[in-house]
Formats: structure tokens, C-alpha cells, sequence
């Protein structure tokens, strides 16, 4: 990640120490080979006729050949993985399950898509595959998979295609637009959770659609039937240390103020997700312009007392911290690779 721009880049330890001294970890499994037949056998041109069964177990199975949990994978691991995937990219359209286990497989492997040498044309080739969309549009499924795989790589994308993702979705998280009976239809099966999810984590927008597009979740949160994960997303939106993105398109101290009265008036023991946002919104960056004025600050970390939340929150509100491994997954919405560790550049 060389943009000095960013305000998050990654350090990625590529070196260990051994006893003949330094040497580069970037040594696949032993076992790597079976991996690559393993995924051949789905994603390969003699694969035709394979049972949907080992379709659906491909990941379960390589987690059997490498003896490791899919969260164990190393980075050269992965990203070796996503070689292999993306060389089978064309036959991920074999059959239902093929395009689910594709997508799920190649999003996970490229997380968070960026901090390893040649993400940025790993990233380029896996994009060039959007404009194709999914196959099986009927699959609720795989339209979930379809989004987790670009919310995953999100990091690593550009704002051209940050844009162009928010324009593609943003008529179901725009409250108006969803009311049209087709929209709304489509909501419930086009997998609207993930649609959000994948919105908050377009931190290259420009600040302008930010703010449309927490203005849209809150409105969404005031009815009862709305997920409360969608605090989650207006969390991410209006942080004050930005994942990936650059600080210059953080939202104002001054929107994010009003966000956040709304966010106190809420009933932060109902569900985490309201608290963790307001974390998100209240956090102490350092910097004087990004964030929020001391009587409110006081305000958000006496409620998250109240609300018997995790003293690491309450901390980051303090003090300009960084998120340990815990928070670092529920900012990202789950672990990251092994070895990828997120600096502040504050």
C-alpha cells in the first residue's frame, strides 16, 4: 500500500527468524499440490461431471488436506489459492454451486484486498469480472456471496469502482426508491443485508454520498423490522479512522455529531451493534478536525458504561488507541489473514 494518502496501511511480516538468520516466509504447504488438484477437480477443464457434493465441501476439504482452519491460511497461501480460482474463473458458471463456492473461495483469498506484492492486479483481474454479475440470479445464496467476495476486497478497490458499486446498489438502500414494488421485492432476495454491509465499506466515496448514504441507513433504522447490523454500517460510515480509505473522505465532526444524538437516543443494551457504531463515530483519532467536540465524547462514553460495553471500546473513545485483534474483526466483519496487522498513521 503506497498511497500516503491512506490513513491505514498494512504490515505484512514476511521474514522470520531462523537459525541460519533471515528468510522470507512465503513457503506454500507441502501439501500444496493436492490444494491445487483439489480445486482443479472443481474449477478445471476436465471437471465437468463432478458431484455437486464436492462442490459444496471444496472448502471443508481443503482445510483437510492442509490440516488448518480456512482463518489459519497463511498469506502466500492465499493468495496462491486465488491464482488458482481466478485461472478457473470460467467455469465458475458450471452450476449454482460452483458460482456460490467461487465467489465465497476467490473474496476470502484476496482479503482484504489489499498490504501483499501484486494485490493491486490481483484486485484489477477479479474487478473485471463485475461487470458480468452472477449467473444464477435466482440464488439468494449466491447473491450473498457475490457481495461478502466484493465487501472482502473493498480495500483494494479504486474509487471508480467504489462508485460504480454504490451506484449498482444504491436504489435498495435509498428508503424512497425501495418502496417501488419491484425494489422492494428484490430486497428480500437479492441479499439486502450484505448490500449494506458491502456500502459501509466504501471508504473511497466521495464525503457527499457518505453522508446520503448514512442519512438513508438511519432513516432505514428508524423502523423496527430494519437488521441491526445496519448500526454496524453507519458506524463504518461515519468512523473517525478510516479502514482503508484516505482521512480526507472521513464525514465531518459536525455531520457525525448529528448521527450520533440520534445513536444516544437509542437503547444500546438491545443490540451491540448500536454501541460498537457509536465507538466507531466517537473515536479519538487525534486529529482536532476529525473528531468530536469533549461534552459529547462524555456523553458516548458514559452510555457505553451504562451499557456494560467492552472496556476496549470505552478506551479507543478515551484515547487515540489502536483496535485490538477483536476489534479489528468486527471493523473488518471478520479476522484478518495471519500475519497482516493494521498501523495508524495518526
Amino acid at each position: 500500500v503506497n498511497n500516503p494518502a491512506q490513513r491505514w496501511n498494512v504490515e505484512f511480516q514476511i521474514r522470520k527468524k531462523a537459525r541460519g538468520g533471515l528468510v522470507a516466509d512465503t513457503s506454500l504447504p507441502s501439501h500444496y499440490p493436492l490444494v491445487v488438484e483439489k480445486i482443479q477437480a472443481v474449477f478445471g477443464s476436465k471437471s465437468k461431471q463432478i458431484d455437486p457434493k464436492a462442490v459444496k465441501n471444496l472448502r471443508a476439504d481443503i482445510e483437510k488436506i492442509l490440516g488448518s482452519d480456512r482463518n489459519e491460511w497463511s498469506m502466500p497461501l492465499l493468495r496462491a489459492m486465488f491464482t488458482t480460482l481466478l485461472d478457473g474463473a470460467k467455469f465458475r458458471r458450471r452450476s449454482e454451486h460452483h458460482e456460490r463456492v467461487w465467489f465465497s473461495l476467490i473474496g476470502f483469498c484476496l482479503r482484504p484486498g489489499f498490504g501483499y506484492p501484486l494485490d493491486d492486479w490481483r484486485v484489477e483481474q477479479l474487478w473485471k469480472i463485475y461487470a458480468h454479475g452472477i449467473q444464477f440470479v435466482n440464488e439468494m445464496q449466491n447473491w450473498t456471496e457475490w457481495w461478502i467476495a466484493w465487501r472482502r476486497i473493498a480495500g483494494g478497490l479504486n474509487v471508480q469502482a467504489q462508485e460504480q458499486i454504490f451506484n449498482d446498489i444504491s436504489k435498495y438502500l435509498n428508503p424512497a426508491a425501495a418502496r417501488q414494488a419491484g425494489i422492494a421485492k428484490q430486497i428480500k432476495t437479492r441479499g439486502y443485508d450484505d448490500m449494506v454491509r458491502l456500502s459501509a465499506t466504501l471508504e473511497r466515496l466521495p464525503v457527499d454520498k457518505k453522508i446520503q448514504l448514512g442519512e438513508w441507513l438511519l432513516k432505514r433504522l428508524e423502523k423496527s423490522s430494519e437488521p441491526s447490523q445496519t448500526w454496524w454500517a453507519v458506524g463504518r460510515i461515519g468512523a473517525r479512522v478510516p479502514f482503508h480509505g484516505s482521512s480526507h473522505n472521513v464525514v465531518s465532526a459536525k455531520v457525525v455529531s448529528v448521527w450520533l444524538q440520534i445513536v444516544l437516543a437509542e437503547d444500546w443494551k438491545k443490540s451491540p451493534h448500536i454501541g460498537f457504531a457509536a465507538t466507531l463515530m466517537a473515536r479519538m483519532s487525534g486529529d482536532r478536525a476529525r473528531d468530536i467536540d469533549d461534552n459529547l465524547r462524555l456523553q458516548i462514553i458514559e452510555k457505553l458504561k451504562l451499557s456494560k460495553a467492552p472496556t476496549s471500546w470505552l478506551e479507543v473513545v478515551e484515547q487515540v488507541k489502536e483496535l485490538d485483534e477483536k476489534e479489528e474483526k468486527q471493523l473488518f466483519g471478520e479476522a484478518l489473514p495471519p500475519g497482516l496487522k493494521l498501523i495508524n498513521e495518526a
